[in-house]
């Protein structure tokens, strides 16, 4: 007996991924791809990748590799059906990119103090590192095409924080990464200075393998021309980006210096003022910063004063009989906060719901609710920080603010103003772990067993 088949054909990748209703996806770990906070995951690739999943109707399975070339083995092996990682790849003919959300070049960096390179033959005798099948690895190997004495050590695990770390602790002279990095990671290593640019121009998007079954790589496609994923892409620069620039050379020189010095006079009362409110203390010591550089004494030419740079109508709102008084100021910055916070509709969620709040304390909760009107009649979300910080500015053109309730006001203020706070908690968390590490390695040594001492022992010499 024949057995006839007809109309079997196998499932294409996209619907083996949908039957299977999971999506493998490799990253690069870092905590600009993928990192859990406070319980819930979080990163710009996590989420772009998520709406994807969700957009074919599968759950996410983000997982990390440590270098680039296991990143490349886990898609060409199957493992992954994609790699999404947030960085510029070299793509040849076993791989396909998908439409790509951002661009990047490679930068040469130095420390400050240290000879200026300015251009490639000044980085001849140089000790120079680079991440291991990066584009600047690849810069590096097409330069060296025209000085074969150019020499370089590849890492293998894109750690890019280590590197920055050992470049400002002086292990090498050269560091050649790409300048989104060094955005994200500037505030932190402030004595380390841009000396050149590679001027390449690298594209970053998701990686697939080459194959016969395009239809994953097509729906990703379809994906990337979608309207809303656009502004999705929007929304999340916005939330994991929009604040990196705010710290140059000397902001960050000077930020680290009061870090240092002023702000353990006070980080006590930080503290306890961040617990009564239920704030962050990173906020409240950011805010302190950004309001008076942490200067109990500070003054504006308008008269508000102290710590958390109070009005007088709202010093005696909160409580403060003394502006001037550390204790005071940041107890009633605090309150004053929390107050903005809770007063905004409950539909804001955070991160937004925090900016919001910050933009209210800078320039007052009327000017911030004109500015949301303007936002929601120009056809947008009145509830996104992304959106309100492009109608905030508006507040200065009389155009615009012969509309509004309250009138004009320095919109473009309280934009700066949040953004600068934003990177303000970035970089103290940041020192502040970096100080954990520290104390934690001594706290190591300190257990470590004492090596006996040696002792002499009188060997009798026998005359032969």
């Amino acid at each position: 007996m024949s057995i006839a088949l007809s109309g079997c054909t196998h499932p294409t990748a996209l619907e083996t991924i949908q039957q299977e209703g999971t999506l493998n996806v490799v990253t690069i770990d870092s905590d600009r791809t993928l990192v859990i906070q406070d319980g819930e995951k979080k990163g710009f690739e996590y989420e772009l990748t998520k709406k994807f999943a969700d957009s074919i109707g599968v759950n996410l399975r983000m997982y990390s590799v440590d270098s680039i070339e296991e990143l490349y083995k886990s898609v060409e092996k199957g493992y992954a059906a994609f790699s999404s990682a947030g960085i510029a790849l070299n793509i040849n003919q076993k791989h396909l990119i998908s439409p790509t959300y951002a661009n990047s070049s490679s930068i040469t960096l130095y420390r400050q103090g240290s000879q200026r390179p300015k251009k490639p033959i000044d980085l001849v005798d140089k000790s120079i590192v680079v991440i291991k099948d990066s584009p600047a690895e690849h810069w590096l190997k097409v330069t060296s095409q025209a000085l074969p004495e150019l020499t370089w050590t590849a890492m293998p695990s894109p750690n890019i924080v280590s590197l920055f770390q050992s470049l400002h602790d002086k292990e090498f002279d050269i560091l050649i990464a790409s300048d989104h990095d060094y955005e994200a990671y500037q505030a932190y290593f402030p004595e380390l200075r841009v000396a050149f640019s590679a001027e390449d121009n690298n594209e970053i998007g998701w990686i697939f393998n080459q194959s016969e079954d395009l239809s994953l790589y097509n729906k990703a496609v379809e994906f990337f021309n979608e309207p809303a994923t656009s502004e999705q892409i929007a929304y999340l620069q916005e939330k994991y980006y929009g604040h990196q620039s705010r710290l140059d050379f000397v902001g960050a020189k000077t930020f680290k210096y009061h870090t240092n010095r002023r702000l353990p006079k006070y980080r006590g009362e930080l503290e306890k003022a961040a617990e009564k409110y239920s704030q962050d203390y990173y906020l409240l010591a950011a805010i302190g910063y950004q309001e008076s550089h942490w200067n109990p004494r500070a003054k504006s030419p308008t008269g508000v004063r102290g710590f958390m740079m109070l009005t007088q109508p709202t010093a005696k709102d909160m409580g403060v009989t003394n502006r001037l008084s550390a204790q005071q100021s940041i107890n009633g910055g605090a309150k004053y906060f929390s107050r903005l916070l809770k007063s905004l509709p409950e539909r804001i969620q955070e991160p937004d719901r925090t900016w919001f709040a910050l933009a209210a304390y800078n320039v007052g909760r009327g000017h911030l609710e004109d500015a949301r009107i303007l936002t929601q009649k120009a056809g947008k979300n009145p509830d996104i920080w992304a959106d309100v910080k492009e109608s905030l500015p508006l507040l200065q053109d009389k155009r615009w603010y012969k509309q509004t309730k309250y009138g004009y006001a320095r919109g473009y203020e309280p934009v700066i103003y949040v953004q600068n706070i934003r990177r303000y908690v970035d970089v103290l968390r940041w020192y502040d772990q970096q100080q954990t590490q520290i104390d934690i390695a001594k706290a190591e040594e300190e257990k470590l067993p004492t090596p006996p001492k040696e002792t002499s022992i009188e060997v009798p010499i026998i005359m032969l």
